[in-house]
């Protein structure tokens, strides 16, 4: 019989098995739903490969090596949108970027008609472009590093100028582990520096910040956006002035770690060309070296007279003439590795003193004088280990400097004007050692007849609009060498490397024929590092009859200042000249100034007190008495004027340098005299970094009970400081903060060593006040640093720092010195 199943039809199964497969899809499909839900609220433990994996990734997401797990936890949180959109500090967005240019002279434009200055305009964009072309400039390229290790970081590209400030743009945490997110477990980042200290744009809800104004900052929060979102608010300043240096910024998340390069250099300025009307002759100048084949050079003249009679050609002939000298001296001696480079012009008998006097302290030196002197007036000068140059009338005072550094074959050239000479007090054996030993390129000294001897050069401003700014001040005092200073400009008169000069040349346009000085140092910066040592004085002869034709010279006109003018704005690529400070600051115009500011602030705050004026505070033969009795008058507007209107960023920079000389993480523990307390708003910038056990001391009762109002000092002192012993235990304190102490009329340097006996051994002391101080009144500027050099060789304390910082308050700088206790 056969199976009944037989009869049906194949085509009769169909039906019945899509039934069956529709079933079990809809069952596996309801099952897995149900399992892949349940599994995302499932927190994620990492796998524990001990093998490589190979995936590919795409740029812009994160990825993650064997053991670890990308999720979904740095995605963004409500809480980070409440702070997407927070405002920035102000204070610390001022030093981010480039400066502003402040014109207070011409612009470039205002020297030329309309049409002119739109072909001169043609014509300096060209040759920029050139100069651009031929130009490596790494710093503009920006290398992010996206790797294996959790950390994005910048590794090439940041670039900062000296003193300023820059974003850690690009520093983020890309993943991390999810078994301790879901946990709950902090996170932590941390950052450190040497040469600089880390700001934040703004603080960052519920993440907790350290360091903040120190050389370590550290960042907690369980919250990985969070991290990320208070990383993009971290801004590093440069403290200690290098013109062309690099930083290190060390980064540590977990046990991963990145390296942080940042680029510290001065803005260059360019060296362009002006091209007249474009012509090969115009833009192009021939040299020729002559050796006795008078009438070949003649014939290769006139064949450029045949092309165009505008080519300018510099033919440099010479007959030689072989002098036997006996080389006995020693290698090591300064005049076996230097030579003199001077540019003479007519004065002849200053140039015969300047010689005598190294034939006196330095006999043997070679001393090389481009000479530039009217045919009419121009005398040989037959002196032994003397070059005499002579050059084409009225040449130039830069084409003469770089006439005598082509001849120089030595290390070191030394730059003097005509009318220097050498005193017992002109130590080049300090210069030789300073350039020997560190690594600046110049080294300068200072006039016998002038109390300032360097300053601070700036390119300010953008790519459209940029020009120059001046400040008569210097910056950090060099390690090892007391006295003496980092700067950018000095005076015509220094030591410096032949090579590296060489590379940087002097600019021999007419412009700088009559007049030429800060035309090298803005060239320099950036490129070269320059020093000064304020105790090498060079003699300055003045004792002369004027000599009419040097004085005609000499004494330019408005033609050709102008000339001048136009030519180095366009060399350097600027729209106008900027801010350029007097020489000197005299105490007379300066309690004037100081004056004025007190008077109108207290105009505008409409004070019910007596008018005083700032001379009155500011005077040196004041009383203690009458200078506390002028704070407790000033003492309910003080911060107001001081602090808000003046914004005198002093207690805010001395609180930061006691924390970063005491470092580490216990800062409750710290104990800290604020002397000179006033108000406390030193003490207020010290809790904010997270001390806690300051103590006070003030002479003005009013001010102590405006500070007193504040809560945070565990002790307040009414007493002068001063050689009297204060009311304090010996070894009392780990450190101590004074603040804008000194000035004139306040704090002598008689109180250094009762600050230094009531501080542990290892303490430290940070002393911050207006930089020019030290050199404007009468009582510091003899006294005060050599009192500390001399209480630092009795053993008392060691220096660690001393730093020149900008905006003491508006356009003045301060200056702070940090000492150790022995």
């Amino acid at each position: 019989m056969r199976d009944p199943a037989a009869l049906i039809p194949e085509t009769m199964f169909i039906p019945i098995m899509d039934r069956k497969s529709l079933l079990v899809a809809i069952v596996s499909f309801i099952l897995g739903n149900t399992l892949t839900t349940l599994w995302c609220w499932i927190p994620a433990l990492p796998c524990n490969t001990d093998h490589p994996v190979t995936a590919s990734h795409v740029i812009g997401q994160p990825r993650a090596p064997a053991g670890y797990e990308v999720k979904t936890i740095l995605r963004t949180s409500h809480q980070e949108d409440a702070n997407s959109n927070l405002p920035s500090d102000p204070r610390v967005t001022e030093y981010i970027g480039e400066k502003e240019c402040v014109c207070t002279g011409k612009w470039h434009k205002d020297f030329f008609p309309p049409e002119k200055w739109a072909e001169r305009q043609k014509g300096q964009e060209a040759s920029l472009e050139r100069y651009t072309r031929r130009r490596s400039n790494f710093k503009d390229f920006h290398n992010q590093v996206d790797g294996f290790s959790p950390i994005s970081y910048p590794a090439h590209g940041l670039y900062v100028r000296p003193l300023r400030a820059v974003r850690l743009q690009g520093l983020q945490i890309e993943w991390c582990d999810s078994k301790r997110h879901f946990s709950g477990a902090e996170l932590q980042a941390k950052l450190h520096t040497r040469r600089g200290i880390f700001k934040l744009l703004t603080d960052v809800k519920t993440v907790k910040v350290e360091g903040v104004e120190t050389a370590d900052l550290v960042i907690r929060t369980s919250i990985p956006t969070l991290l990320n979102l208070q990383l993009q608010q971290v801004v590093y300043q440069n403290t200690e002035f290098d013109g062309n240096t690099f930083d290190i910024v060390e980064f540590y998340f977990d046990e991963f770690n990145a390296t942080i390069p940042i680029h510290i250099q001065h803005r260059q300025v360019t060296w362009l060309f002006e091209q007249g009307q474009g012509r090969v002759q115009d833009r192009v100048t021939v040299v020729v070296k002559a050796f006795l084949r008078y009438d070949h050079s003649r014939q290769l003249i006139h064949s450029f007279r045949r092309v165009q009679d505008r080519v300018t050609v510099v033919v440099k002939a010479f007959l030689r003439y072989d002098h036997v000298r006996q080389l006995i001296h020693s290698f090591r001696r300064v005049q076996d590795r230097v030579t003199v480079v001077v540019k003479a012009f007519l004065r002849y008998d200053h140039v015969r003193q300047l010689i005598h006097s190294f034939r006196r302290f330095y006999p043997g030196t070679r001393i090389i004088v481009a000479d530039d002197s009217p045919k009419e007036r121009y005398q040989d000068i037959k002196e032994e280990y003397t070059d005499h140059y002579r050059m084409p009338d009225y040449a130039g005072f830069f084409a003469g400097r770089n006439l005598g550094l082509s001849q120089v074959t030595t290390e070191y050239f030394l730059y003097m004007d005509d009318d220097h000479y050498l005193r017992p007090s002109t130590k080049l054996e300090t210069l030789v050692a300073l350039l020997d030993n560190t690594d600046f390129h110049v080294a300068s000294g200072a006039y016998e007849d002038l109390e300032e001897f360097a300053s601070a050069i700036r390119v300010v401003g953008n790519r459209t609009h940029a020009c120059f700014e001046k400040l008569r001040k210097h910056y950090h005092e060099i390690d090892g060498f007391p006295d003496c200073y980092a700067a950018d400009h000095t005076e015509n008169f220094f030591l410096a490397s032949t090579a590296e000069v060489k590379a940087v040349g002097f600019d021999p346009h007419p412009a700088q024929a009559r007049v030429g000085h800060q035309e090298f140092f803005t060239a320099a910066l950036g490129r070269l590092r320059i020093a000064v040592c304020r105790f090498v004085i060079v003699g300055h002869n003045k004792s002369a009859e004027p000599d009419p034709l040097y004085e005609k010279y000499r004494r330019t006109d408005r033609k050709y200042r102008d000339m001048r003018t136009t030519h180095n704005l366009y060399r350097d690529n600027l729209t106008c000249t900027g801010l350029k400070y007097p020489r000197i600051e005299t105490y007379a115009l300066h309690m004037m100034i100081s004056a004025v500011i007190i008077i109108c602030s207290q105009q505008t705050t409409n004070m019910s007190v007596e008018k005083k004026t700032t001379p009155e505070i500011f005077d040196p033969d004041s009383t203690p008495e009458k200078t506390a009795e002028y704070y407790d008058n000033w003492s309910g507007h003080y911060e107001e004027e001081i602090i808000t209107q003046l914004k005198c960023t002093a207690p805010r920079v001395c609180a930061a340098a006691v924390a970063k000389a005491l470092g580490g993480p216990d800062r409750g523990k710290v104990r800290i005299l604020d002397v000179a307390a006033g108000t406390g708003s030193c003490g207020e910038e010290l809790v904010r970094l997270g001390f806690k056990g300051l103590d006070g001391v003030d002479g003005s009762p009013d001010m102590l009970k405006l500070a007193e109002r504040k809560q945070i000092y565990n002790r307040l002192i009414c007493d002068f400081v001063g050689p009297n012993p204060l009311d304090i235990e010996n070894d009392t304190y780990d450190a101590i903060a004074c603040c804008s102490a000194f000035a004139p009329g306040h704090l002598k340097e008689e109180c250094l060593p009762e600050l230094i006996r009531v501080v542990k051994p290892g303490g430290h002391i940070v002393i911050t006040f207006r930089e020019e101080y030290l050199h404007t009144v009468e009582n510091y500027r003899d006294r005060l640093e050599p009192c500390m050099a001399r209480l630092q060789q009795e053993g008392l304390w060691e220096r660690v720092t001393r730093e020149v910082f900008p905006k003491f308050y508006e356009d003045k700088d301060g200056i702070t010195f940090v000492y150790k206790v022995m």
